[in-house]
Protein backbone atom coordinates (compact mmCIF):
# COMPACT_ATOMS: atom_id res chain seq x y z
CA UNK A 1 0.00 0.00 0.00
CA UNK A 2 2.88 2.60 0.91
CA UNK A 3 4.50 1.83 -2.59
CA UNK A 4 0.83 2.56 -4.52
CA UNK A 5 0.33 5.85 -1.95
CA UNK A 6 3.97 6.96 -3.18
CA UNK A 7 3.29 6.41 -6.91
CA UNK A 8 0.17 8.23 -6.51
CA UNK A 9 1.70 11.22 -4.63
CA UNK A 10 4.84 11.08 -6.58
CA UNK A 11 7.14 10.72 -4.14
CA UNK A 12 10.64 9.61 -4.94
CA UNK A 13 11.57 6.92 -2.90
CA UNK A 14 14.20 7.28 0.31
CA UNK A 15 16.37 4.78 -0.20
CA UNK A 16 17.03 1.56 -2.66
CA UNK A 17 14.79 -1.25 -1.04
CA UNK A 18 12.08 1.41 -1.04
CA UNK A 19 12.59 1.53 -4.75
CA UNK A 20 12.88 -2.03 -5.20
CA UNK A 21 9.58 -2.28 -3.31
CA UNK A 22 7.82 -0.07 -6.31
CA UNK A 23 6.28 -1.09 -9.02
CA UNK A 24 8.06 0.94 -11.14
CA UNK A 25 11.44 -0.46 -9.77
CA UNK A 26 12.40 -1.31 -13.59
CA UNK A 27 12.73 1.78 -14.42
CA UNK A 28 14.84 3.01 -10.95
CA UNK A 29 17.14 -0.37 -11.63
CA UNK A 30 17.60 1.44 -15.71
CA UNK A 31 18.36 4.45 -14.17
CA UNK A 32 20.72 3.06 -11.35
CA UNK A 33 23.03 1.08 -14.28
CA UNK A 34 22.65 4.45 -15.87
CA UNK A 35 24.76 6.22 -13.57
CA UNK A 36 26.82 3.49 -12.59
CA UNK A 37 27.87 3.16 -16.54
CA UNK A 38 28.67 6.68 -16.61
CA UNK A 39 30.31 6.68 -13.17
CA UNK A 40 32.86 3.16 -14.41
CA UNK A 41 33.39 5.31 -18.10
CA UNK A 42 34.89 7.99 -16.44
CA UNK A 43 37.44 5.66 -14.08
CA UNK A 44 35.66 7.19 -11.00
CA UNK A 45 37.19 3.87 -9.13
CA UNK A 46 38.63 0.58 -8.78
CA UNK A 47 37.53 -2.25 -6.78
CA UNK A 48 39.94 -2.99 -4.52
CA UNK A 49 40.12 -5.32 -1.07
CA UNK A 50 39.94 -2.94 2.17
CA UNK A 51 42.39 -2.05 3.44
CA UNK A 52 43.06 -2.42 6.80
CA UNK A 53 42.75 0.59 9.42
CA UNK A 54 41.34 2.80 6.65
CA UNK A 55 38.19 4.71 7.24
CA UNK A 56 35.63 4.01 4.69
CA UNK A 57 33.12 6.29 3.27
CA UNK A 58 29.78 5.54 3.10
CA UNK A 59 27.29 6.10 0.25
CA UNK A 60 23.80 6.06 -0.58
CA UNK A 61 21.39 6.55 -3.63
CA UNK A 62 19.08 9.44 -4.00
CA UNK A 63 16.36 8.74 -6.52
CA UNK A 64 14.38 11.70 -8.46
CA UNK A 65 11.38 12.15 -10.79
CA UNK A 66 11.93 14.44 -12.98
CA UNK A 67 8.80 16.08 -15.07
CA UNK A 68 7.91 18.18 -17.69
CA UNK A 69 6.34 21.30 -17.97
CA UNK A 70 3.16 19.60 -18.33
CA UNK A 71 3.97 17.65 -15.23
CA UNK A 72 4.32 14.42 -16.74
CA UNK A 73 7.17 12.00 -15.61
CA UNK A 74 10.08 12.84 -18.16
CA UNK A 75 12.84 10.45 -16.63
CA UNK A 76 13.45 8.55 -13.68
CA UNK A 77 17.26 9.63 -12.42
CA UNK A 78 19.60 7.80 -9.60
CA UNK A 79 22.29 9.52 -8.08
CA UNK A 80 24.82 7.65 -5.88
CA UNK A 81 26.29 10.26 -3.31
CA UNK A 82 28.70 9.84 -1.21
CA UNK A 83 28.46 10.15 2.37
CA UNK A 84 31.71 12.81 3.31
CA UNK A 85 30.78 13.86 6.47
CA UNK A 86 31.91 10.46 7.54
CA UNK A 87 35.82 11.75 6.64
CA UNK A 88 37.99 13.23 9.31
CA UNK A 89 39.99 16.48 8.46
CA UNK A 90 44.03 15.63 7.87
CA UNK A 91 43.20 11.62 7.88
CA UNK A 92 41.17 11.77 5.00
CA UNK A 93 41.26 14.97 3.34
CA UNK A 94 43.47 18.04 3.69
CA UNK A 95 41.09 20.62 1.70
CA UNK A 96 37.60 21.08 -0.10
CA UNK A 97 36.84 22.67 -2.93
CA UNK A 98 32.76 22.83 -3.89
CA UNK A 99 32.14 25.19 -6.72
CA UNK A 100 28.93 26.95 -6.65
CA UNK A 101 27.42 29.78 -7.84
CA UNK A 102 25.25 31.91 -6.54
CA UNK A 103 22.07 33.06 -6.90
CA UNK A 104 22.69 36.31 -7.14
CA UNK A 105 25.17 35.98 -9.69
CA UNK A 106 22.68 33.65 -12.07
CA UNK A 107 20.12 36.47 -11.69
CA UNK A 108 22.82 38.56 -12.99
CA UNK A 109 23.95 37.12 -15.87
CA UNK A 110 20.14 35.85 -16.71
CA UNK A 111 19.27 39.32 -17.11
CA UNK A 112 22.18 40.39 -19.02
CA UNK A 113 21.43 37.49 -21.72
CA UNK A 114 17.68 39.09 -21.25
CA UNK A 115 18.26 42.50 -21.87
CA UNK A 116 20.76 41.54 -25.05
CA UNK A 117 18.40 39.37 -26.41
CA UNK A 118 20.73 36.30 -26.25
CA UNK A 119 19.63 32.71 -26.33
CA UNK A 120 20.32 30.82 -22.75
CA UNK A 121 21.38 26.65 -22.84
CA UNK A 122 20.43 24.67 -19.69
CA UNK A 123 21.67 20.94 -19.45
CA UNK A 124 21.13 18.45 -16.48
CA UNK A 125 24.39 16.15 -15.70
CA UNK A 126 24.07 12.35 -15.91
CA UNK A 127 26.44 12.25 -13.12
CA UNK A 128 27.54 14.64 -11.08
CA UNK A 129 30.35 12.72 -9.57
CA UNK A 130 33.61 14.88 -9.34
CA UNK A 131 36.44 14.08 -11.51
CA UNK A 132 39.65 16.15 -9.48
CA UNK A 133 42.49 14.33 -9.27
CA UNK A 134 44.01 13.08 -5.86
CA UNK A 135 47.81 13.51 -4.67
CA UNK A 136 49.88 10.76 -4.02
CA UNK A 137 48.97 9.22 -0.82
CA UNK A 138 45.26 11.04 -0.58
CA UNK A 139 43.69 7.46 -1.22
CA UNK A 140 39.98 7.47 -0.44
CA UNK A 141 37.97 3.95 0.15
CA UNK A 142 34.19 4.31 -0.39
CA UNK A 143 31.77 1.52 0.61
CA UNK A 144 30.22 -0.47 -2.39
CA UNK A 145 27.01 1.37 -3.92
CA UNK A 146 23.98 -0.48 -2.69
CA UNK A 147 23.07 -3.26 -5.51
CA UNK A 148 26.81 -2.82 -7.45
CA UNK A 149 27.76 -6.66 -8.24
CA UNK A 150 31.49 -7.58 -7.83
CA UNK A 151 33.90 -9.80 -8.15
CA UNK A 152 33.37 -13.15 -4.94
CA UNK A 153 37.02 -13.37 -4.64
CA UNK A 154 36.99 -10.50 -2.77
CA UNK A 155 36.06 -10.60 0.96
CA UNK A 156 35.65 -7.30 1.75
CA UNK A 157 35.42 -5.53 -1.45
CA UNK A 158 35.50 -1.50 -1.30
CA UNK A 159 35.71 1.30 -4.06
CA UNK A 160 39.15 2.86 -4.67
CA UNK A 161 37.83 6.60 -5.66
Amino acid sequence: MVAKVSEAEGLDPLTINEARARPDWPKWDEAISKELASLEAVRTWDVVECPKGMNIIRCKWVFKIKRNAAGEINKYKACLVAKGYSQVQGVDYDKTYTPVARLSSLCTILAIAARNDWDVDVFDFQSAFLNGKLDKGEDLYMELPPGYKVDKRLKHAVVKL
